[in-house]
């Protein structure tokens, strides 16, 4: 009689251990458990006067799903069916940035900061301005190649110069201090650069003297990249990271408005050319990029045929849909476009015209060490230049 009293016991044991065993699973799953489906959920509502969303940050996952881990997954390769480019080295030295200019090319000496203009075969160096500046970090030309915007580290400051060049002399001025984000208007008459101040940021145009200022935009974020891409249309580009949210707006000038084109796109990059923008965007499973085409509207999303960083793209100003990009032959594995900015990763490599309406493509080989950079075009549009990232020389590549 004992034996089955214990028996009995021990099953009434289980059975209530049984039932609170769901019980608790039941509380967890209804209650507990964060699917991001709660009430904490907010909607960013857009306000285009007065407020930016930013985005949420992004951490990058390797293959496993593990965050923070920045594992190599391989590199992807293009079959450009590239044919070997007349390459040529204009200038060895370092250059920040250069323009064409009356069948020559100008460009900035990176470590004096002086403005010199030379033949495109490399010869007949002349120098154009007594700048005597180190530190020489960027230089942004009009696309007249008369006017120049020379940024330079002094101690702890950030300094940008505007120059202007008449015959061969170089008057420059002073920006005001905080200045981010320079950029010249298509007529190369105008500036429109984000200053800074505490946790604001103002978008400003002027004459490349810094008359006639107007405030264009106002709002509590100032790491904008300006592309004047449009005589009345100011693109303003988020910073760039593969670990946030990037967006692109435009600021119509003649109206005033402030509206959104793309975004949220992780580690956005964007090249305009109305009514056509090329943009890219991190993608962290694969870690490369996705190259997409839209137009001015943001609308019409698709695929580019190749993959490339928009910022290594130069349009054509002879033919709209016609682009040119500097396009690795591999694109390593990395996280993009962080790595690529801070020199963990570099490219090999082809130029690639780019027919955006019938998609054909044309591809030049480069030398295999040379990542491209800054690229511009002659005004006949048979030479293509550009800034090799790895040593920052001068390049040329005949355009058959």
């Amino acid at each position: 009689m004992q034996e089955l009293l214990t028996t009995k016991r021990i099953i009434i044991a289980l059975a209530i251990l049984f039932v609170l065993f769901f019980a608790a699973g039941a509380v967890w799953y209804y209650f507990l458990r964060d699917d991001g489906s709660g009430s904490d959920d907010q909607t960013v509502t857009e306000s285009p006067a007065n407020s930016f969303p930013e985005g949420g940050g992004r951490e990058p996952v390797d293959a496993g799903g593990q965050p923070g881990r920045n594992t190599d997954l391989g590199s992807v390769p293009q079959n450009l069916n590239a044919t070997q480019g007349d390459v040529f080295q204009i200038v060895s030295d370092a250059v920040s940035g250069a323009s064409f200019y009356n069948n020559k090319i100008r460009y900035v000496e990176k470590s004096s900061g002086n403005i010199f203009e030379v033949g495109l075969d490399g010869k007949n160096k002349t120098n154009l301005s007594n700048n005597k500046i180190s530190g020489v970090f960027d230089a942004i030309w009009s696309r007249q190649g008369t006017r120049a915007i020379i940024k330079y580290a002094s101690g702890d400051k950030v300094i940008t110069m505007s120059a202007a060049i008449t015959g061969s002399s170089t008057k420059t001025i002073i920006l005001p201090s905080g200045t981010r984000g320079v950029a010249f208007s298509p007529k190369g008459d105008k500036i429109a650069y984000v200053l800074t101040s505490g946790d604001d940021g103002s978008v400003i145009t002027a004459t490349p003297e810094n008359k006639s200022q107007v405030i264009r935009l106002k709002m509590k974020y100032s790491s904008w990249k300006i592309l004047w891409a449009e005589d009345n249309g100011i693109y303003l580009l988020s910073s760039p990271s593969a670990y946030l949210d990037g967006f692109l707006y435009k600021i119509t000038l003649s109206s005033g408005i402030f509206s959104k084109i793309l975004g949220p796109y992780p580690g956005l990059l964007a090249s305009v050319n109305n009514p056509n923008i090329i943009f890219s965007e991190t993608n962290q499973e694969s870690k490369s990029v996705d190259t997409l085409i839209s137009n001015s509207s943001g609308g019409n999303i698709g695929p580019m045929p190749v993959k490339a960083l928009p910022e290594k793209c130069v349009w054509s100003k002879k033919v709209k849909d016609i682009v040119f990009c500097a396009s690795p032959l591999i694109m390593p594995g990395a996280l993009y476009p962080d790595d690529w900015y801070v020199g963990k990763v570099s490219f090999g490599d082809a130029v690639v015209k780019i027919n955006i309406a019938s998609r054909a493509i044309i591809s030049f080989l480069l030398p295999e060490t040379i990542d491209a950079t800054k690229l511009f075009l002659s005004d006949d549009e048979t030479n293509l230049f550009f800034i090799n990232k790895g040593d920052e020389s001068l390049w040329k590549l005949r355009i058959p």
